[in-house]
């Protein structure tokens, strides 16, 4: 029901010409667009990003996320309706789905790479957990937080109302130590029963660093995003430093 709402909401919108209206609405002249994925279970949503790299050549100014730091760096002026587009994480589905629309439109990406998630140290936890909860015969969602934080819910057969759920409970685990979100990502399959594989299945799989150079090549920029995707917040100046500086370095190895 609540996508329905939000999907209701974005098509009311649409037709009344609500997206004219935000683009009239008196504001910072520098909008900045993050995305995260271009796939979806269902399928791609290569369609839906066709025509918003469409409406961003039509109705905007794309810059680089370098150019427009560098135009506010010198005091420079924007074009007005400048628009810059982010990536975040490194999924694959970046260069299958997203890469070739931008390419053709001429919209300009930086694309944020969790560095460990490319070199096959690690799935983005998240995805982990979602992995066990669509997978588990059990009925029921339970896990217990070492703060105390219970969460419990009756597990549905739809895969939406599943992902809801696991999606609900990686909320509450950005709410805690690190070290929780930690034990939630390597015991979630144990407690539910599931068997995990070393490697992600094929619509949660990084990009490789290979596709990484060729995109690089034609004038993607890339930038570091962690090494393993912790809550950066939760973690001590030096655990921060090293999921930073470690990840940047990496990149500039390729």
């Amino acid at each position: 029901m609540k996508n329905f709402a939000k999907s209701a909401i974005r098509v009311g919108l649409h037709q009344a010409g609500g997206l004219e209206l935000v683009r009239r609405y008196p504001g910072s002249e520098l909008r900045i667009l993050c995305y995260h994925r271009f796939s979806r279970p269902e399928g791609d949503i290569t369609e839906a990003w066709e025509w918003q790299c469409q409406h961003l050549r039509r109705h905007y100014h794309p810059l680089s996320l370098a150019e427009a730091a560098r135009r506010l760096a010198n005091g420079d002026p924007l074009p007005p309706r400048s628009v810059v587009v982010t990536v975040d994480d490194g999924y694959g589905d970046f260069y299958k789905c997203g890469w070739p629309a931008a390419r053709r439109h001429g919209i300009p990406a930086t694309v944020f790479l969790t560095t460990g998630f490319l070199d096959g140290e690690c799935w983005l936890w998240w995805d982990r957990v979602q992995y066990a909860v669509l997978a588990t015969s059990a009925r029921v969602l339970e896990w217990e937080f070492a703060s105390g934080h219970r969460f419990e819910r009756v597990l549905e057969s739809s895969p939406m109302a599943r992902r809801e759920a696991a999606h609900d409970l990686c909320v509450l685990a950005t709410r805690e130590p690190d070290a929780e979100r930690v034990r939630l990502s390597e015991q979630i399959a144990r407690a539910l029963r599931v068997d995990i594989a070393d490697v992600p299945p094929a619509i949660n799989a990084p990009l490789t660093w290979e596709q990484v150079r060729e995109m690089s090549a034609a004038g993607i920029a890339f930038g570091a995003h962690s090494r393993t995707h912790p809550i950066l917040t939760m973690l001590q100046e030096p655990e921060i430093a090293s999921e930073v500086v470690v990840s940047k370095r990496r990149i500039e190895e390729e």
